[in-house]
């Protein structure tokens, strides 16, 4: 039977093992069960291969076979197939987390649950101001609105007193009263669209309430250089490729435009060297820079150099379409030049210099735009304006000495006279005032007006200008011209006296205001220059600045102050005003005017040669208790009087000095 086998092995369960010299065949079609265990020797649940197997195998990467003997695990001839060493490693590192940087730890670390291993975050957690809301893709913080709002207290409501407001500083003011204890702010307007002014109301926007300017199509505030040194060709205006004169600087400024609109409005031309113009300067929203002590020369024939009524009677002629004056010669929009730095305004033939007109020519005119000429920008600027007189055709007498020698041929220069050139036009033509408290001249810095024969500057129908504070207008005579009135007057010293032109004034006051700091301080003692009057005032004229007068030369002048008309209110500053002309015959001069002349004239020191000082009997001279003089006498007005010191103590403060009319004597209260 047991060579029927075909096996070399016993049948389970037989108890003979089979003897045969017949080679036994290999077992084929045996079967292998293959079993888990719980046991890691392999000693539990198993079971014998069985016949339908013959071989086995492990991939030695991850599984391996061990033998697992007898003494082990209580089975005979016991394999144990178990993951290699390499593949437990492997796995082992799959995953290692740690918190890096500073703050709160979001991973925890690992725990095992029984067989598996965990890798543990932290939560986040909603706070009373902080919420978390997730998402698919991130986890998002926010302040909890709510609790924000409640972190706050209800603001209350306080009625706070306003006593009033004002607008501070130079420009335009937008304070617009009080109403209601509420204050008024004037809105921002652009009626022609120059400007674009918006409001973002977005309450979300970084920019939520802020007002926005800006000028649309906008590229930027160019600049045109003028530089007649450069030879480089290709010149554009720029710094290194400047234009070789101003008026080629003037025509690129104006570009696509005309000289009411030009293209680059509020440009500069900045002239680093001096130029000419046979063009008038005048271009609205020009600002001429001038460095370098450079001089730009007029050589036209305008009556004025630089003219506002070159621009209005274009308006007023409609010389552009669409542009034009209103019904009551309202403007279109504001007119304006500014003239800054150091150099000096002249022109070769003409008479006058600046003529600058305000807007509001009428009373039924409504314009709010302004018509204005800024000299300066800051009190280092300086400006000079220089009157053509070297014309060999009119002044032709030679400027002797006392004793018939010429001048010329002691100081190597000609010293000429005229009695042809007549005082008519004035250098400075300012008239008309704008609607709001935009002056018509602006002077910052030191403005310098030197003259030959005519009135430096004239002031008429209400004008306005402001000296700001640093700045002044400078006065002088070109010592070495003089037109005349063909009058010798008395040698003085080894000089003769040139009689002026009566007419010859400094400052015509016809109608308007001045306030700012004049100053005058004469640079030669030849006896061939000065006025027939300093300060000629009209009625409804008024001056609210600090004089500054010192002409310690032998300049002749027949008076400080003209008086014209019925009322006249002259009035010298808060600041101290001293008048110091040895050669003045009167302090005031109203040639026969018998209606009352207001004079004011705190802190004013006045020095003048000859007496009466004032000719006039009808006055009223007021110091407003402050201390004045005039040739070295002293002036106080405006203290109080009264009858006895018990009235005085009751009616002044301790130290106020009074009129006792009691005693007929000053006195002070105690």
């Amino acid at each position: 039977m047991c060579e029927k086998r075909n096996c070399g092995c016993n049948k389970p369960g037989n108890a003979v093992i089979c003897y045969t010299n017949t080679p036994i065949q290999p077992c084929i079609g045996v079967n292998l069960t293959v079993n888990n265990t719980e046991s890691f020797d392999g000693s539990t649940d198993t079971s014998m291969i069985l016949e339908e197997t013959n071989n086995i195998s492990a991939y030695k990467e991850h599984l391996e076979f061990v033998n697992s003997p007898e003494p082990l695990s209580g089975l005979k001839r016991n394999v144990v197939l178990r993951l290699t060493q390499a593949f437990l490693t492997s796995i082992s590192n799959l995953f290692k987390g740690r918190n890096v940087g500073v703050g709160a730890s979001i991973y925890k670390g690992s725990s095992t649950v029984g067989p598996d291993t965990f890798q543990d975050f932290k939560r986040l957690r909603d706070s009373d101001s902080i919420k978390f809301t997730e998402t698919l893709f991130d986890i998002k913080a926010d302040v909890d609105q709510e609790w924000l709002e409640d972190q706050f207290p209800e603001i209350p409501t306080v009625d706070y007193p306003v006593i009033d407001g004002v607008s501070v500083g130079t420009g335009i003011p937008i304070y617009s009263g009080l109403e209601n204890k509420k204050i008024n702010i004037s809105s921002l307007y652009s009626p022609n669209g120059s400007v674009l002014i918006t409001k973002d109301t977005n309450p979300l926007s970084p920019t939520f309430n802020r007002v926005h300017i800006e000028i649309p199509n906008f590229d930027y505030i160019k600049s045109f250089y003028v530089n007649s040194n450069y030879t480089g060709g290709d010149a554009d205006g720029s710094v290194i490729k400047p234009f070789p004169n101003f008026e080629v600087a003037r025509t690129a400024f104006i570009g696509t435009g005309n000289i009411l609109q030009p293209q680059f409005a509020g440009a500069k031309i900045i002239l680093q060297t001096s130029s000419v113009t046979a063009e008038s300067p005048t271009t609205n929203t020009l600002t001429i820079e001038f460095q370098n002590n450079s001089i730009l020369t007029y050589i036209g024939t305008n009556v004025y150099d630089i003219d506002s009524e070159i621009l209005f009677n274009l308006l007023a002629n409609e010389t552009y379409p669409g542009l034009s004056l209103g019904v009551n010669g309202e403007l279109p929009f504001p007119i304006y030049m500014s003239l800054i730095g150091n150099g000096t305004i002249a022109r070769t033939n003409g008479l006058g210099l600046v003529r600058w007109f305000g807007s509001k020519r009428n009373p039924l005119n409504l314009n709010y735009y302004f018509s204005r000429l800024t000299i300066g920008e800051t009190s280092s600027d300086s400006i000079s304006f220089g009157e053509w007189g070297n014309n060999p055709s009119i002044y032709t007498e030679d400027i002797e000495s006392a004793n018939g020698t010429k001048l010329e041929d002691v100081y190597g220069f000609p010293f000429k006279a005229t009695t042809a050139l007549l005082p008519t036009t004035p250098l400075f033509d300012i008239e008309f005032p704008n609607h709001s408290s935009t002056p018509t001249l602006f002077v910052f810095g030191s403005t310098i007006i030197s003259s030959i024969s005519q009135s430096h500057l004239k002031i008429d129908k209400n004008a306005s200008i402001i000296i700001q504070d640093g700045g002044e207008l400078y006065f002088n005579n070109i010592p070495h011209r003089i037109s005349y009135s063909g009058v010798m007057g008395e040698n003085y010293g080894k000089y003769k006296t040139y009689l002026p032109y009566s007419d010859k004034v400094m400052i015509d006051f016809i109608e308007g205001n001045l306030y700012g700091t004049i100053r005058s301080e004469e640079p030669a003692g030849f006896g061939i220059s000065g006025w027939g009057s300093m300060f000629r005032m009209h009625p409804g004229a008024s001056f609210g600045g600090n004089i500054q007068i010192d002409i310690q030369t032998n300049n002749f002048s027949n008076e400080i102050f003209k008086l014209v008309g019925n009322t006249n209110i002259i009035t010298s500053g808060g600041a101290e005003s001293k008048i110091q002309t040895p050669n003045v015959r009167n302090f005031i001069n109203a040639d026969g005017n018998t209606a009352l002349v207001n004079v004011t004239m705190p802190n004013t020191t006045i020095f003048v040669r000859y007496a009466p000082m004032i000719n006039t009997s009808n006055y009223s001279l007021n110091t407003l208790g402050s201390l004045s003089s005039i040739n070295s006498k002293p002036i106080l007005t405006g203290y109080p009087t009264h009858p006895n010191l018990a009235a005085a103590q009751a009616a002044e403060v301790k130290g106020t000095m009074y009129y006792d009319t009691g005693i007929d004597a000053f006195a002070t209260v105690i």
